[in-house]
């Protein structure tokens, strides 16, 4: 029996933050699809539904609420860790999103989360 990699949908416009993050989420076993930015993310996940999404607050684009209403129309909606440098957990809190991550962040600590996030499976 083979079992697949949960995959991680990174959504970032920063070059050198998805390279980091997709090098580390690929050594710690997951697979991952990229995003530049959350219109990029949707049309991702017209074809490719993750089981977490890492998404970064600050970008240009669409902003983050009509994103997260658009993922949570999704009847396989997957939980959604929200990246940011600001008051993590009082953005997270106010968008309703239970897993956050304040940058810098360390790999332990994205680790955690992500385990986190794909056991709670909510966004």
């Amino acid at each position: 029996m083979t079992t697949t990699a949960p995959l991680i949908l990174i959504v970032d416009d920063d070059i050198d933050i998805r390279d980091t993050l997709s090098l580390a989420c690929s050594l710690m076993g997951y697979s991952v699809i990229i995003a530049t930015n959350r219109d990029q993310a949707l049309e991702l996940l017209e074809h490719q539904m993750p089981d977490l999404i890492l998404l970064d607050l600050a970008m240009p684009g669409l902003t983050i609420e009509p994103f997260l209403q658009r993922v949570k129309e999704y009847e396989s909606a997957p939980p959604v860790v929200l990246m940011t440098a600001w008051d993590a957990a009082a953005t997270a809190s106010r968008l309703k999103i239970k897993h956050h991550i304040a940058k810098p962040f360390d790999l332990d600590t994205l680790e955690e989360t992500i385990r986190a996030s794909l056991n709670d499976k909510a966004i």
